[in-house]
């Protein structure tokens, strides 16, 4: 019902993924950069005013959002697979360990 909704409505369609993939974005900004469990109200707040925008400028720019969009999530994808299969690339998780100076025994993922 809802992919049916949003086929109909394509420019909403172009602004509900343009905002999710900001969701995606500021997680990962956040979980490497305010790693802190007492940072949290910052995190909200930062995820829902980027999520905010993102969905506005999907609406109002669509064209320009879909390119943004798939680049970034294509990236994303891309970079993530060559990891897994290359191997010895570290996960996000274990960077986050290392910048707040956990030192892990491995870097290796």
């Amino acid at each position: 019902m809802v992919g049916a909704l949003l086929i109909k409505l394509d420019r909403l369609g172009v602004a509900v993924l343009s905002g999710s993939t900001s969701l995606a974005a500021t997680t990962l900004l956040c979980q490497v950069w305010l790693s802190n469990q007492q940072i949290s109200t910052i995190f909200t707040l930062v995820l829902s005013a980027l999520s905010i925008v993102c969905f506005c400028l999907g609406f109002m720019w669509p064209q320009i959002s879909i390119v943004i969009t798939t680049s970034f999530l294509g990236s994303y994808a891309l970079v993530r697979g060559v990891s897994f299969f290359i191997g010895s690339f570290p996960a996000e998780l274990l960077i986050i360990k290392v910048i707040n100076g956990k030192r892990p025994k491995s870097i290796n993922s």
